[in-house]
């Protein structure tokens, strides 16, 4: 639930724009964490 949490919270950050910044690559890393973590 923890690692669901944070990706909502990421998402809603996404939402707002707040994290645009965010290279490619990390946005790719973050996503892949999250998926390996959910598995």
């Amino acid at each position: 639930t923890k690692t669901n949490a944070r990706g909502k919270q990421l998402q809603e950050l996404l939402n707002e724009g707040l994290i645009e910044f965010v290279d490619d690559d990390s946005t790719t890393f973050e996503k892949n964490d999250y998926g390996t973590k959910l598995d």
